[in-house]
């Protein structure tokens, strides 16, 4: 679960500040091109960053606390508490939903514009786009090569629409924004992922306005097309016509001059990638590290802490493969094996001896199982009977971290009970 609320929290921060950068120091550069990959290097930083993980510790441990085991006389009529959901299911279960529910959309939008497609007359197909006339289309719009306009349409106000559409076309903005719209799947939590998409579309409009002027159209006549056209929804995924409309955009048509972007914006614009990923990538080594101690999980009051040698510890969710029993990486697969394993022994049965017995044990990187320990044990005939099963179960699948195999370490209570 740690994990997860990490990789939260930094994917928030890559976008807060891939941001606030773009407004305070990239939104000054004229330059359309360079502020459209920076804020598509901006969302893609907040996706994948906060999933690289780079090591700069060895050896690693995880320790990991199993659901108990329940002896209850001769019979293992157990429970497995692990049969219900755990709060780390529960969040990702939270968090899954509006991705699928996000993903559905986006191939809604898709057979829109496939339904879309389909009422709608071809009248123009070369190597550069298709065109599709729909009486009944509300907007314009274009999506990958074909640009969709309605036949209402004509003469000079059509010829600037398809220039303004052509320029979407051939700058492939549609790539943007379906890569975009994944990514706003993936980080639907993320507030400046939606605040970042909104610049890019703004850019997309910036461009495309930009083209369509330098075509040969006239300011006044481009200005009034846009405000009266300013009506109707096109798909999400698309670039629309009228998406956008703001003072500022036509702002930008006094002024279409473009610069390049110089050695300072490239020198920025790395400066940004390399803290972001000094941030989000070598934290992750450092963060779990509790100096050497292995901290247990149990209530201080009956578990006593233990120093471990040399090594260093990180929460169970950050291994990256977990330990397989049997095939499985839920430890209830193991649970149900001890429970089948083991036995109430004849003479805690007969001084009506009952308890909680807590076993730690180590799975090392070639799968055995060793370093079992009794933390807290309940006597002698009980406490040898945990040790017994666990110290015999069979080779385990051993996990690994950043792609190194590690040794795990498991501590599982078993509880004897009398009926």
């Amino acid at each position: 679960m740690e994990s997860v609320i990490n990789n939260t929290i930094e994917s928030v921060i890559c976008g807060l500040f891939g941001y606030f950068i773009y407004e305070i120091v990239i939104s000054r550069y004229s330059n359309y091109a360079y502020r459209r990959l920076f804020l598509l290097t901006a969302a893609t930083i907040s996706l994948v960053f906060p999933l690289i993980k780079i090591s700069v510790s060895d050896p690693v441990i995880s320790e990991f606390l199993i659901d108990p085991v329940y002896v209850v006389n001769k019979r293992n009529t157990g429970q497995v508490n692990g049969a219900g959901l755990s709060g780390y299911t529960i969040i990702m279960m939270i968090y899954t939903l509006p991705v699928l529910i996000n993903l559905l959309l986006i191939l809604l939008d898709y057979r829109k514009i496939y339904k879309i497609r389909k009422k709608s007359e071809i009248v123009k197909r070369d190597g550069l786009c298709k065109i599709y006339v729909n009486p009944y289309l509300q907007s314009p719009f274009s999506f990958g090569n074909s640009l969709y306009i309605s036949s209402l349409y004509c003469g000079q106000e059509r010829d600037m629409i398809i220039s303004h559409e052509l320029s979407h076309i051939v700058k492939n903005h549609s790539v943007d924004i379906v890569v975009f719209n994944i990514i706003k799947s993936f980080l639907w939590f993320n507030p400046f992922i939606y605040l970042i998409k909104d610049k890019l579309c703004e850019i997309h409009e910036f461009q495309a306005d930009r083209d369509v002027l330098i075509n040969g159209a006239n300011l006044e006549a481009y200005r009034q097309l846009l405000l009266y056209s300013n009506f109707g929804v096109a798909p999400d995924i698309s670039n629309s016509f009228h998406k956008l409309l703001t003072f500022k955009r036509f702002n930008k048509m006094e002024n279409l001059k473009q610069s390049k972007a110089g050695t300072g914006a490239v020198v920025l614009f790395s400066a940004v990638i390399i803290l972001l990923f000094s941030i989000t990538a070598f934290s992750k080594a450092t963060d779990p590290v509790f100096n050497n101690e292995l901290i247990s999980p149990f209530n201080e009051e009956f578990i006593p802490q233990e120093k471990s040698d040399t090594v260093k510890k990180v929460s169970y969710e950050k291994v990256d493969i977990k330990p397989k029993f049997q095939g499985t990486d839920s430890p209830i697969a193991f649970v149900k094996w001890v429970m089948a394993n083991i036995s109430y022994p004849e003479k805690a049965k007969k001084d009506t001896i009952q308890g909680k017995v807590f076993v730690q044990f180590l799975i090392d990187e070639n799968g055995k199982v060793g370093n079992v320990k009794i933390v807290k044990g309940v006597n002698k005939e009980l406490d040898s009977e945990a040790h017994r099963v666990i110290s015999s179960s069979p080779d385990w699948e051993p996990g690994s971290y950043q792609g190194k195999k590690v040794k795990v370490l498991y501590n599982l209570p078993i509880i004897f009970k009398l009926q």
